[in-house]
């Protein structure tokens, strides 16, 4: 398929401007299209995104984007409905993450990924959603505030910290603790998937500070 990449890097200042997606159905000629957006500079702009979706609305994933990928240092909002064709994937990158609406449900379909990766904050809004149809999602903070819903299917869901050497706390009922990554019993209950992953070889001390009950 072909790409189209926008980049708001802004001449010698690497400054950058904001982009806004809103309300985007993907047109007919675009089908296959891989998009790159990059907000990326010394002085970031901010990204949002609200429902990218098929040309004609029926939900086919045949007729959306292939391959969605986000870079920016700044905030990344998704809200609405953004579904990939059959094998895209996502990719963001940002300071922040949002789902920011209760119905942000971002879906991949066949052998899609999810990967978000957001030092500051991941942020699922009650009622928002990550799914795959059995495809990796794999979610990388050093804090998760996970309201929404995770559905890999029999999948595999990994929650890591963004920085190397932040331990881990499952059963935490906050996010305030510094150098942490804090994930409740809550937030683990609203995930679906064949195996959960915490961590890597990178992350501190994995800690349980409450038993886990499913």
């Amino acid at each position: 398929g072909s790409s189209l990449t926008i980049d708001t890097e802004q001449g010698g200042d690497e400054s950058a401007g904001a982009i806004d997606f809103s309300s985007s159905h993907v047109a007919a000629s675009a089908v296959g299209l891989s998009l790159s957006l990059d907000a990326s500079g010394s002085t970031a702009g901010n990204i949002s995104l609200a429902d990218v979706r098929d040309g004609d609305g029926s939900g086919t994933a045949e007729e959306a984007l292939l391959n969605l990928t986000i870079n920016n240092s700044n905030t990344a909002t998704l809200a609405g409905q953004i579904d990939l064709a059959t094998n895209g994937s996502l990719s963001v990158q940002a300071a922040t993450i949002s789902l920011s609406t209760a119905n942000s449900d971002i879906t991949t379909n066949g052998t899609g990924t999810i990967e978000l990766t957001a030092p500051a904050a991941i942020n699922l809004a009650t009622g928002s959603s990550l799914s795959s149809s059995n495809s990796a999602i794999s979610l990388s903070s050093d804090t998760l505030d996970l309201a929404g819903t995770i559905n890999a299917g029999t999948g595999t869901v990994t929650l890591k910290q963004a920085t190397n050497g932040n331990s881990i706390d499952l059963g935490s009922t906050v996010d305030t603790t510094v150098g942490v990554l804090e994930v409740s019993d809550a937030e683990l209950d609203r995930i679906t998937a064949g195996t959960i992953n915490l961590g890597d070889t990178n992350s501190g001390t994995i800690s349980r500070s409450e038993e886990h009950t499913s």
